[in-house]
């Protein structure tokens, strides 16, 4: 569960601490909440 931890960290961190929002990290962040979402539903989590 690290990915979407991480995914929540930096989306914390655009909203708390006023952090640049550009359309590559807002990409990169559903593409890492769409992986862990797909190892979740493959079973591939724990």
């Amino acid at each position: 569960m690290g990915g979407d931890r991480a995914a929540l960290t930096a989306v914390l961190a655009i909203v708390l601490f006023g952090e640049t929002v550009s359309a590559l990290k807002i990409v990169s962040l559903v593409l890492i909440i769409a992986g862990v979402v797909g190892l979740n539903l493959s079973g591939g989590g724990h």
